[in-house]
Formats: structure tokens, sequence, C-alpha cells
């Protein structure tokens, strides 16, 4: 079975990397382990049976697929129970290596053994999700290490020296007479020695470049958190706080050393301003490559065994959430019923600006457009309406309304939208009959499944850049539909997403930065600036750091979540 052999050597690879990692396994972790492994080892025995009692190959191929989903539920009871700690690598080993062996066991068996395409594409789909949660349990566990090793110890100096920073500063506060204080300053200067490269320590780990031992902490960050945006901010506010905690103590530090110096609180200064645009960088590349994190995303979500409308929706509520800069259209469908490139009016779906996600039998495509206001949807739909009467084929919808000659505000009809989607659906008497008809076949049912399956598929007020309309399947033949995805004013009416991004460009904070293949610009500010739109003097964060450490009551400004470059 020739299809098995890439997803085989994607998982070899995935297990000889973390096979590679040796630690000593805590008896717990071992205890924890011994029933998955068993179960491995039960699954290969029973393969082995099969096949010494000659079973027929419907009975082997049926084995075969159980077993490998028994692998994948194995896995999956992993994800949080063995993977929270680089010192669990060494109890992932073993289960790894058994899954590996019997997948080995399996691929060979399937190949000798089976024939038929229909059980084939299910176990080729099941290899898949394996394949996926081995890749998934490579990255988990690849940042465990470097986290644990690396980038944990910085931080832990820097929050263990501000806890002894606002004891000391509350000793000072309630000392008697100044050999007390004296005192306290000889402990805090002693103790303190030990921490005082920490923020440049953090600051290094994000500007490793070429070969080193250490990778860059930015780029490990945005591939462990697949670049979800919020997480890219939640933790850049996190670094920052770290640094300047840091940088604060040790300004203190030096003051009592007396050895402050203009060029030690330029290093500083620098350290912030490099870290602040290392961490611009990298989520400017991670907006850049954004789709292809959002493919690994959706990916595992498809399952053939939900009904497409629940699986486009399932993926639509995701997709807002997790990248919500953007409005989204999903839509879900059996891939062999709209793959005719020859006869296009058999296509159960016609796509226009999608990207396709796609298992065996099922497809997922999803289209997506940067968030603004909609004031000239009513404007577009009218336009539409113009362009596109009831008789025009379903396939030829994009087409006819890319060359319409039809303007919106000047504008031609081709740069107001983004995506257009246009479907064949059943009847309704036919829904109705087969509810009234308990004898309806399976074949019905399942088409009846495809009836609605995009997300959204009607304009309301949580989408108001959606319209749609009707087209005919083939000529005189109604029950067609499609739906258009409306761009914003924005980006209708301007060219340059930076038109109306304040940055304090002509105050000197900062400049606009247009993001490729998207109507989008963020603000990358200059030192000392900082937030949405570099509105924020970045030294004015020293006083809301002395809050916290004198009362302990205020957060500082930094830590906020607002976004920087949200629209």
């Amino acid at each position: 079975m020739a299809s098995v052999g890439p997803l085989l050597l994607l998982m070899m690879s995935a297990f000889f990397i973390i096979s590679s990692v040796t630690t000593s396994p805590s008896a717990d972790q071992s205890k924890h382990n011994k029933p998955l492994l068993e179960k491995l080892k039960q699954g290969n025995e029973k393969l082995k049976s099969a096949l010494k009692n000659k079973q027929n190959v419907k009975n082997i191929g049926v084995l075969c697929l159980t077993l490998i989903k028994d692998i994948g539920n194995a896995l999956k009871n992993t994800d949080h129970d063995i993977l929270k700690s680089a010192a669990s690598v060494a109890s992932v080993v073993p289960v790894v290596g058994a899954v590996f062996s019997l997948l080995m066991t399996i691929a060979i068996v399937i190949d000798e053994h089976v024939n038929d395409k229909s059980l084939l594409k299910d176990i080729k789909e099941e290899f898949e999700k394996i394949d996926l949660k081995l890749e998934k349990h490579h990255r988990e566990l690849k940042w465990n290490i470097w986290a644990a090793a690396t980038y944990s110890k910085p931080e832990m100096k820097i929050r263990v020296a501000w806890t002894e920073y606002k004891t000391l500063l509350g000793s000072l506060a309630g000392a008697k007479d100044q050999d007390e204080r004296k005192r306290h300053e000889k402990s805090f200067i002693e103790a303190y020695s030990k921490y005082e490269k920490a923020p440049r320590e953090m600051g290094e780990l994000l500007k490793k470049t070429g070969k080193s031992f250490v990778n860059n902490l930015g780029d490990e960050l945005a591939e462990y958190v697949k670049c979800h945006e919020k997480e890219i901010i939640e933790y850049t506010y996190l670094i920052l706080t770290l640094i300047f905690k840091g940088n604060m103590m040790n300004q203190f530090y030096y003051r009592l050393k007396n050895i402050q110096s203009e060029a030690r609180d330029d290093e500083m200064k620098k350290n912030v301003y490099e870290a602040m645009a290392a961490m611009f960088e990298i989520q400017k590349q991670c907006i850049d490559s954004s789709m292809t994190y959002v493919k690994q995303d959706v990916k595992p979500l498809i399952d053939k065994s939900k009904k497409r409308d629940d699986l486009a929706q399932e993926v639509w509520d995701f997709l807002q959430k997790t990248y919500d800069r953007y409005d989204w259209m999903v839509v879900g469908f059996i891939t062999k019923k709209s793959s005719h490139e020859t006869i296009k009016t058999l296509n159960k779906h016609v796509l226009t600006g999608f990207q396709d996600v796609s298992t065996e039998r099922i497809t997922v495509a999803v289209s997506r457009q940067v968030k603004g206001t909609q004031s000239k949807v009513q404007e577009v739909s009218t336009a539409i309406e113009k362009c596109i009467n009831k008789k025009v084929l379903c396939y030829k919808v994009a087409e006819t309304l890319s060359t319409c000659g039809e303007k919106v505000a000047g504008i031609p009809m081709s740069q107001t939208y983004t995506a257009v989607h246009a479907y064949i659906k059943k009847a309704h008497q036919s829904i109705k009959k087969k509810e009234g008809n308990p004898k309806a076949n399976v074949k019905d049912q399942a088409d009846d499944e495809d009836e609605v399956n995009a997300a959204p598929e009607n304009p309301s007020d949580q989408t108001p850049y959606i319209y749609t309309g009707e087209c005919e399947k083939s000529p005189g033949v109604k029950h067609g539909k499609f739906v258009v995805l409306i761009k914003s004013d924005e980006e209708i009416m301007e060219k340059d997403p930076c038109a109306k991004q304040d940055c304090g460009e002509r105050k000197g904070r900062g400049k606009c930065v247009k993001m490729k293949d998207m109507f989008l610009g963020i603000c990358q500010c200059d030192y000392p600036y900082y937030g949405l739109h570099c509105e924020n003097d970045i030294n004015d964060y020293a006083i809301e750091l002395e809050k916290e450490a004198g009362t302990q009551k205020n957060k500082p400004t930094v830590t906020d979540k607002r976004r920087r470059n949200k629209n």
C-alpha cells in the first residue's frame, strides 16, 4: 500500500527525534504508561494471531483499522498526563516506540493483505490522525525541553529577585536607623549579584542567530503557540515585563554599589528596544504565515463522522475565536462530489477565494478578510443582484461577478468581495419526504446531509458581510445557491491600509507597516514608544513598576492585553 509510505516516514522522523532524548522516568510515570504499553502489546498479538489462523482479508483489514484507532486513543490519552514537563520525556519514548513498532507491522499487513478501497481510505485517514498527534507531541516535547532547560532560567531569576526587591523596600521603609538600613542594603547587594545578568540573558535569547545550541526564543515560541496572535501578544508583554523589572532592580543595585553610569543605562534601554523589535518581527512573520497555521489547526478538526454543516460551524467558531482579527467563511463537503473538471455542473460546490484543507474524503475550505465597518453592504448587494439573475449557472457565478460592469462608489464590482461559494442543494420537498418516509435509503440521507454545510450561510447582525443569492444547477434546473463574502468599507475604498492608521509618525513615535497579501497595516513603534498606535512612552512604565514594588496593588501598564496592532 504505497499511500501509507509518506505518513510512516513522517512518523519515523518524529519518533527518531523524540527517542533521541534520554531522561530517567519516575516510578509514577512508568506506572501510568504500563496500561498503554500493555494495550499496544495485546494489539500486536491479536494481529499475529489473525495472520497465523489465516483469517479472511476483510477481517484482517477491520482488525488493522481497530488497532490504528486504539493507537490514536492511546496517544490522545498522553496529551495532558505525560507531556507536562521535560522530565516526562523518557516516559513518552517507550509509548511512541511501541506505537511505531505496531504501525510498521500494520503497514506491512495492509500492503500484503488488504485490497478493499473503502477500507483502505478509512485506514489512511486514521494514519493521518496519528501523524498529526505525533507531530503535536513532538512540538510540545521540544518546547518543554527548551523552556525547562534554557528559557525559564532568566525568568525564574527575575521573579525571585523581584520578590527580594519588594521585601527590601519594605525593610528599608521600616528601618529604625541608618545602620539598620545599611545592613539591609548590604544583604540585598550580596543576594542580588547572581541575578544582575538575567534581563540581558532574556534579551539575548530573543536574538540568537546563526549556529548555536540555544534556539531563538521568539521562533520557538511562535512555533509552540502555532502563531496564535493573542498568545504571541501576551508572551510579548510577559517578556517585556520581566526585562523591565530586571532593569529597575539593576538600576537600584548599581546605585547601591555606586557604579551607575550612562553606559549602563544605555545598555538597558537597548535591551528593551531590541526585545520589542524582536517580538514585533515574530508577530509580523506570524501574520505573514498565519494561513499555514490555520491549516494546521483546521485539519485535526475534520471528522468524517460529523455532518458537514456541524463540521463547518465548528471550524468557523474556532477560527472566529482564535484568529479574531478576520471575518471567516467556512465550507465542509465530500471531496469527490466537487472534484469534477470536465462536467462542472456536476460539482456540488464551486469555490473562489478559498484555501482547501483536505483529508481522503472530506474537504474543509476556508476564506478570510480583515475585519472592518460594513456600511456599504447594501450597495454591494444591490450591485450583485444587477449582475446575477436566478438563471445564471452556479459554476459561473464567480466568473459573472468578476466580469460584471457594475460599480460601488466608483469601485469595480470585482474589488468589493473576497470569496464566492456557489453550491447545489436538494429541493425542500425532498427533505420533507424523507422525514415522512422512514424507509428513505442511506444515499438520500447522505445527500441531504449536504443540504446546508457552510458557515455562515446567511447574513445576520453578527455576519452582515454575507450576501446570499440563487443560481441554477443546470439550464432550467433550480435549487442552486451562492454566498458572497463582502469586503469591509475600508478595503473597498482604500488602496493603502496605512492611510487611516495613526502610528504617531509625524511625532517620531513609529510607522505603519503594510502586510503582504492582505489588507492590513500594523504599527511598528520606535523606542521608547509602544501601544496600539505607539501612543505610550515606555519610560513611564518605571512609575507603574515602582507602584507595584511599593504597594503591590497596581498592575504594570505593559501587562494589559490590548492589541498593539488591532485596526
